[in-house]
């Protein structure tokens, strides 16, 4: 696969994730994934992770980060949004999408899942906000912002949610992952999904915008996920993580990596060929030598930072580094 030009790179932070999973916490056991950040407006961030339990149900914890020196302080013990109540789409686990500020409130879009009997899940995308800085949660309403339609059959995962003007009359738009397919991968149910677009005038009742999407590359080519954005000099620049349809979970060149692309209007979006240059390299046994998944842009001090995911989903953790080169430099 041809490689992007080589004025687009990651600079990787020196060879650690910035957060891991801690010990002893039984409702997070494992992984750190999703990271999403809310700056506190005192130049440090509060960063909003999918933490699982030896179940493999996953909650929303927050750490704080100061991203000078991309060290962790404080993190919560307890769970900032716990999972839904029996018989909601959220109950059987939730993560991160984006955290936003909105006049006295920081809204939380976030992922379900409920678990079926046909298929191992299905995912929605709901709503939770906050009155004390985003200290803690509570949902605003009990069902999915997005329906299952004949744009959205099979559900909705992982949002992005940002300030935009690209639809006439919405102030909001989100990019999310849209479940498709459950394909049959040697006897096992596996979910593909690419990405779409929805708009909204008030962060709450969502249209989505069926032409407005970025498809899956090739038959070979199983999902993409977590579209973050920025508006640039030029136009819009969005980060993805692409994976293979088959193997994904063994065969190292069918796991996550990063994908760049730009667009015009922010609405259609054309990628650029191969994964996005991670340097220096990973090495073999580092935290992010065999994936990089669940990117978010944050711009600080001049700094364009992607925060993201290696090995096993986030298992190992969550990293930074910087994007320098593309249409990121002329903001």
């Amino acid at each position: 696969m041809p490689a992007p030009p080589p004025s687009w790179s990651l600079v990787r932070s020196a060879g650690r994730p910035v957060l891991a999973p801690p010990a002893g916490n039984p409702l997070w056991a494992s992984h750190a994934q999703a990271p999403t950040v809310l700056p506190l407006g005192d130049g440090t961030w509060r960063v909003f992770l999918a933490g699982r339990d030896r179940h493999n149900v996953s909650r929303i914890f927050a750490a704080d980060v100061d991203p000078k020196d991309m060290r962790a302080g404080a993190v919560g013990a307890g769970p900032v949004l716990d999972v839904g109540a029996p018989g909601s789409f959220d109950e059987h686990g939730i993560g991160p999408g984006t955290a936003v500020r909105d006049g006295e409130r920081v809204l939380l879009y976030y992922m379900g899942l409920g678990r079926r009997a046909d298929v191992p899940y299905r995912p929605g995308i709901g709503l939770a906000e906050s009155r004390d800085g985003g200290a803690s949660f509570t949902r605003v309403g009990d069902g999915p912002l997005i329906e299952p339609s004949p744009h959205v059959p099979l559900g909705a995962a992982l949002p992005t949610v940002f300030r935009s003007d690209a639809v006439p009359g919405c102030a909001w738009g989100m990019w999310f992952s849209r479940f498709t397919e459950w394909a049959l991968v040697e006897g096992k149910p596996e979910p593909v999904y690419d990405l779409l677009y929805a708009a909204s005038p008030d962060g709450l009742a969502w249209t989505v915008v069926p032409d407005a999407g970025v498809p899956l590359e090739s038959g070979d080519e199983g999902g993409l996920v977590r579209a973050a954005v920025r508006r640039t000099g030029g136009g819009w620049l969005m980060l993805f993580a692409a994976r293979g349809r088959e193997g994904f979970r063994e065969d190292a060149a069918a796991r996550y990596r990063l994908v760049a692309a730009t667009s015009a209007d922010g609405l259609r979006f054309t990628r650029r060929p191969g994964a996005l240059a991670l340097s220096p390299p990973p090495a073999a046994g580092d935290w992010d030598g065999e994936m990089q998944a669940y990117p978010q842009i944050v711009e600080d001090g001049g700094r364009t930072l992607v925060l993201y995911n290696g090995n096993g989903f986030g298992r190992l953790g969550f990293g930074v580094a910087e994007l320098v080169g593309g249409p990121a430099a002329a903001r």
